[in-house]
């Protein structure tokens, strides 16, 4: 599960950012999200697999 800690790290890092020139200007927040491999197995300590991908960005659609 750390990869879907840095997910939801940059989801609320995104949900923060503003233009700084007032309400009036501010701009949509956009999650960033930051993966090293993907693959159908784990290779290795830095890689996602597809599946907990996909359920990680259902758990995005579903919390937007």
């Amino acid at each position: 599960m750390p990869i879907l800690f840095v997910a939801l790290c940059g989801l609320i890092v995104g949900r923060g950012a503003t233009a700084s020139s007032g309400a009036a200007e501010r701009r949509p927040a956009v999650p960033i999200l930051v993966y090293h491999r993907f693959g159908p197995t784990v290779a290795d300590a830095m890689t996602v697999t597809t599946a907990v991908f996909e359920e990680q960005l259902a758990w995005l659609r579903a919390h937007d």
